[in-house]
C-alpha cells in the first residue's frame, strides 16, 4: 500500500518521507511555492478536489487548472460528502463534460458516499455502471461518511468494494486515516493507497506513532500555518516511518 503524507506548506519536505504524494487542489491554485513543488516532482501523485478541506470541490475550471500545474497520476473527481445524490450527478456531470475534451491526461477517482451502508453500495454500484459511459479507474473511501457511521466500519466495507474492483477492474484508495491499527484490517485486500497528515498531527502534539496506536479524538494541524519545532520535525519523521511499515505489510 502506497503511503501518501500531507506535509504542512512550511515543511513540504516531509512528502519525501512517503511513498508518493497526495496535493490539494486549493493550495496548487493559492500558493506558487507549493505548484512548484509538486510540478517538479517525479513522484505518483493524487490529487485532491478541494471537498475535505473546503467543504466543497472546486469548480471544474479551477481543477483543470490546478492539474495542468502539478500534472497529477489520479484526481479525485469533484463531490458532496454530504449530500450522496448530489454528489453523484456532480461527479457524473464532471466525468461527462472532461471525457469531451483531452485537457486532462490523468485517471480518475470516484467517491461514493452515504447516509449509511446501504445507501453506500447503492451509490457505488451507480458508479460503476457508469464506468461504461464515462471511465473512472480509482475508487475513494471517504473517512468522512465511514467513520461518521461507525469509526471501525470501513474496514468492512473495504472488503467488499474490492471484491467489486477485482470484477470490474478499478483500484482503492482510502481518503484519510485516523487510526492507524486500522490498517491492519486491510491486509490481502489490495488496497493501493492511502493519504494521511496524521503523523504531522501526532507530532505537533508530541505523540508517537506504534503499530498499535488506536484512534482518539486530536484537531487537525494547520496545514497553511503549522511550523514545526526541530524535536516535532523529528517525531513527525519517525511517525511517517512507523506508517510505511504498516503500509508495507499490507
Amino acid at each position: 500500500m502506497k503511503l501518501c503524507v500531507i506535509p504542512p506548506l512550511n515543511h513540504l519536505e516531509l512528502a519525501n518521507y512517503g511513498t508518493a504524494d497526495f496535493i490539494l487542489a486549493q493550495f496548487v491554485l493559492e500558493y506558487d511555492e507549493y505548484a512548484d513543488f509538486y510540478a517538479s516532482r517525479d513522484t505518483w501523485k493524487i490529487m485532491d478536489n478541494g471537498a475535505y478541506e473546503e467543504r466543497q470541490s472546486l469548480d471544474t475550471d479551477e481543477l483543470l487548472e490546478a492539474i495542468a500545474r502539478v500534472h497529477p497520476d489520479i484526481v479525485v473527481v469533484p463531490d458532496i460528502p454530504r449530500d450522496p445524490e448530489a454528489s453523484f450527478v456532480l461527479s457524473k456531470n464532471f466525468l461527462e463534460e472532461v471525457s469531451k475534451s483531452a485537457v486532462a491526461d490523468c485517471l480518475w477517482m470516484v467517491v461514493p458516499h452515504g447516509e449509511n451502508v446501504r445507501e453506500f453500495f447503492r451509490y457505488m454500484e451507480r458508479f460503476i455502471g457508469l464506468r461504461e459511459q464515462q471511465r473512472w479507474d480509482y475508487m475513494g473511501l471517504s473517512i468522512l461518511d465511514l467513520y461518521k457511521w461507525n469509526f471501525r466500519a470501513r474496514p468492512l466495507i473495504a472488503r467488499e468494494v474490492c471484491d467489486f474492483a477485482q470484477i470490474h477492474g478499478f483500484s482503492v484508495h482510502l481518503l484519510g486515516l485516523d487510526e492507524p491499527i486500522e490498517l491492519q484490517a486491510y491486509r490481502r485486500m489490495h488496497i493501493a493507497s492511502v493519504d494521511t497528515s496524521l503523523p504531522i498531527t501526532k507530532a505537533v502534539r508530541g505523540e508517537r506513532i506504534e503499530y498499535t496506536t488506536e484512534w482518539k479524538s486530536l484537531p487537525r494541524v494547520d496545514l497553511e500555518r503549522a511550523y514545526l519545532t526541530s524535536k516535532q520535525y523529528e517525531l513527525a519523521i519517525q511517525n511517517i516511518r512507523a506508517l510505511r511499515v504498516i503500509c508495507d505489510w499490507i
